[in-house]
């Protein structure tokens, strides 16, 4: 040039990523071969007070169980989180994060036999924020329904037999 020259000052204001935050029920109680819904105060969410909106972040949740196996879907159509594994012991779920928490809402638990299990909740928000917990489970025997019979009655030929008060089944 001609010896021109222009000189421009930019501010750059540097925010470190802020983990995602998970937050699952201490223990739970199943029993076998019943799924375990995981709704209502025993939902596992993730919060991400940074999370970028639109598709700049993308949050994962690996859940991981010793024993049981885990399964999601995706509600509704279109644009749903990315869930792998689904019925199997290790089930992944990614996607933005309404989307994540929307798949973890169909989140189930199916143990087959009775005993301690562990189930491991590992999140990361994609930008090296991660989140990590474990929920003790208790898988019970499913119990038979219990039915009370009277020990026995005496009937006549003929005439309805009818179970009340003490006889009552």
């Amino acid at each position: 040039g001609r010896g021109g020259s222009d000189d421009h000052t930019i501010a750059i204001n540097v925010v470190a990523n802020q983990p995602p935050v998970t937050t699952v029920p201490v223990s739970e109680i199943a029993s076998t071969g019943t799924p375990l819904a995981f709704t209502g105060a025993n939902q596992i969410s993730v919060a991400d007070p940074d999370a970028l909106s639109g598709t700049g972040e993308n949050i994962t949740v690996v859940l991981t169980d010793t024993s049981g196996l885990l399964s999601a879907f995706v509600a509704g159509s279109g644009g749903g989180a990315g869930i792998t594994g689904s019925g199997t012991q290790q089930l992944t779920i990614s996607g933005g994060l309404g989307q994540v928490n929307a798949a973890l809402a169909t989140l189930t638990f199916l143990g087959s036999s009775a005993g301690p299990d562990q189930i491991d909740v590992a999140t990361s928000d994609g930008r090296g924020g991660s989140d990590d917990h474990k929920i003790a489970v208790n898988v019970v025997a499913n119990q038979p329904p219990v039915t009370t019979v009277p020990a026995s009655e005496i009937a006549s030929t003929n005439t309805p037999l009818v179970f009340t008060g003490f006889d009552q089944i």
